[in-house]
């Protein structure tokens, strides 16, 4: 059975950010400077970074070692997330799980 989730990563706040309180936890807000859209992403819990949500979903499973193997899923649809995920637990991508 494969696990289908989205990654969070770390990234500095951005300049310019405010930091407010949104659903009982700290986020920071800030506006893009590329796009000029607004950007809001919640803090970590120390504070020091904001945590971004990846734009597509990461698959795990364990191959046919028993080892657990981590791929990203190309898709930001959780269902073609989930395909790729049985395709993954089921061996039947030799990409992803090749039985020897």
């Amino acid at each position: 059975m494969a696990s289908i989730y989205k990654l969070y990563r770390r990234k500095p706040i951005p300049a310019g950010a405010r930091i407010l309180e949104r659903k009982g936890r700290r986020a920071a807000a800030w506006i893009d400077p590329k796009t000029g859209f607004k950007q809001s992403s919640p803090l970590s819990d120390d504070g020091a970074a904001v945590l971004v949500e990846a734009k597509w979903y990461t698959i795990s499973y364990f191959d046919h070692t028993g080892k657990r193997r981590s791929v990203g899923s190309k898709t930001s649809d959780y269902d073609g997330g989930e395909a790729a995920g049985e395709q993954a637990g089921n061996g039947s991508n030799g990409t992803l799980a090749r039985p020897d």
